[in-house]
């Protein structure tokens, strides 16, 4: 018994020896640790590309740590926690992404909100357009962070890095600067710099399907704009397709796979541009009515090209004023493209295109996981939705490349807003413009229409369906309006077209 007693009293023994020796260990390399990080922080700090500062926080630090657990509040900083010395990690190098100043001010997000999540603030070396190099590469290195602000007065910074807050836009206090950061997925340094760029051929490309169940007023408007383009543009080659002449000039691999299941407005998308890359030239939508000729448009200079945009006057104007990264001519639309053949430009698009036309989503834009969630959220505040969804191409390849949103923010790129000086007047009120246009003739809007050198007027689909459809075929070729007055002044022979039809000029019946 006694014997039995010793033996395990001398193996309880070795065991707290064990456990005592385990502890002393951790004790030791602890001591060695802290050792380590106090000799690293008194090192001078890593050279890099930008001026480095050793990270220290702008608050004062408690006499005693926090109580374990405690809360760190919303939108303050977090007390009692020395800074890391980040200048030894930072990359060197060139910056990858942009920040982009917003102006002065607290960052908002697209819902005016101020930032509500837990900081660190960090002193900032400031730069003359007051950016801060520290915070620049600092958000950097972390995946989630979206843009940064610097106090001045302070002379610190702090990053917004919880994923969600996006800074759009800056308000309030004067002694702040707001930063949002661009990424840039890409960089490809020789699009459009620099070297010749290719003429864009003189063709005039378009779609338009004609289905049996189609309105016969809408096709003879059909061929009202087609007649315009062509007396216009002598030195044009117009190139009206249906489904039929399709496959004269493209192939089925010129096309995505899911081609033949895609609704018309898709089709028209993806015909645009296979065509355009591969023979180059002019896409104009099949409803758009020209009154001036695309030469007083492009003019000569093959350097510059052509986009159309439109103030988005039906957005939210609370949207508007939170989100001042981009304007509306960063929405520029697929109605009317321009380009030589082979265009990296248009590549580019047409690969997004087929990548969202091919994909098993094209309902939403936010299940395609094409798009990131900053994308998602300017692409709403220029008015792109998912039926634009080639417009969400352009706008995404401008966006994810530095070269290209260089180039289009450049003297080489010209935004054009098609509704001239008439701006959104005969849109926004359709049903009387369209007894303007089609129901008498009116001598003070065919002036408008045939002086104003600006417009290109491009009728939609809710607009033919509020002005068009409901017009007799008559009114198109044969009654005396102002359509009529507006086509015989650019070289149109409204009568030859009126007679082929089989019926006489006429006044409209009252």
């Amino acid at each position: 018994m006694a014997r039995n007693h010793w033996m395990h009293m001398d193996a309880r023994q070795t065991e707290c020896l064990r456990v005592v020796g385990v502890l002393l260990l951790l004790t030791f390399i602890g001591v060695l640790c802290g050792v380590a990080l106090t000799s690293f922080a008194s090192d001078p700090p890593f050279t890099t590309d930008m001026p480095s500062v050793a990270l220290t926080p702008s608050w004062p630090r408690p006499a005693a740590p926090p109580f374990p657990g405690a809360a760190v509040s919303a939108g303050s900083a977090v007390p009692g926690l020395p800074a890391a010395n980040f200048s030894a990690i930072l990359p060197k190098g060139v910056v990858l992404d942009d920040f982009v100043f917003l102006g002065k001010g607290n960052c908002i997000n697209q819902q005016g909100q101020n930032f509500s999540g837990p900081i660190l603030r960090y002193t900032s070396t400031a730069l003359p357009d007051g950016s801060s190099p520290e915070c620049t590469k600092l958000c950097l290195l972390v995946p989630s962070c979206t843009g940064y602000e610097v106090q001045q007065a302070a002379g610190s910074c702090y990053i917004f890095a919880d994923g969600l807050f996006h800074p759009s836009a800056a308000r309030g206090r004067l002694d702040a600067k707001c930063f949002w950061r661009h990424p840039m997925a890409k960089d490809t340094k020789t699009a459009f710099q620099g070297q010749e760029v290719l003429p864009v051929p003189k063709i005039i490309w378009s779609y338009w399907s004609n289905r049996p169940d189609s309105p016969e007023v809408q096709s003879l408007f059909v061929e009202a704009c087609k007649a315009s383009w062509r007396a216009l543009n002598p030195d044009y080659e117009i190139r009206l397709l249906d489904e039929s002449s399709l496959h004269e000039f493209l192939t089925p691999q010129d096309l995505p796979r899911t081609f033949e299941f895609l609704t018309v407005q898709h089709k028209s998308d993806a015909i645009r541009l296979a065509l355009l890359l591969r023979y180059g030239g002019v896409w104009v939508d099949a409803t758009t009515l020209m009154t001036h000729s695309l030469q007083s448009l492009l003019g000569s200079d093959p350097q510059i090209r052509t986009f159309f945009s439109l103030p988005p006057i039906w957005e939210d104007e609370s949207l508007r004023a939170n989100d001042t990264r981009v304007d509306w001519k960063d929405h520029a639309y697929n109605w009317f493209l321009e380009s030589p053949p082979n265009d990296l430009f248009i590549r580019r698009v047409r690969d997004c295109a087929w990548q969202f036309l091919d994909g098993a989503s094209r309902h939403d834009l936010r299940l395609t996981g094409m798009f990131t969630p900053q994308q998602l959220e300017i692409m709403k505040r220029l008015g792109i939705r998912t039926y634009l969804s080639s417009d969400a191409c352009i706008f995404r390849t401008i966006f994810e490349d530095r070269a290209l949103w260089n180039w289009f923010h450049s003297p080489r790129v010209r935004i054009h807003n098609p509704t001239g000086r008439m701006g959104f007047t005969w849109m926004a009120n359709m049903t009387d413009y369209s007894q303007r246009i089609f129901h008498r003739v009116d001598q003070e809007l065919a002036e408008e229409f045939i002086t104003d050198e600006g417009l290109f007027m491009k009728f939609t689909g809710d607009m033919r369906k509020a002005m068009v459809l409901p017009v007799n075929p008559l009114a198109i070729w044969c009654w005396r309006n102002t359509l009529r007055l507006v086509l015989d002044s650019i070289g149109v022979d409204s009568l030859s077209h009126c007679a082929r039809s089989g019926f006489a000029v006429q006044q409209r019946p009252m």
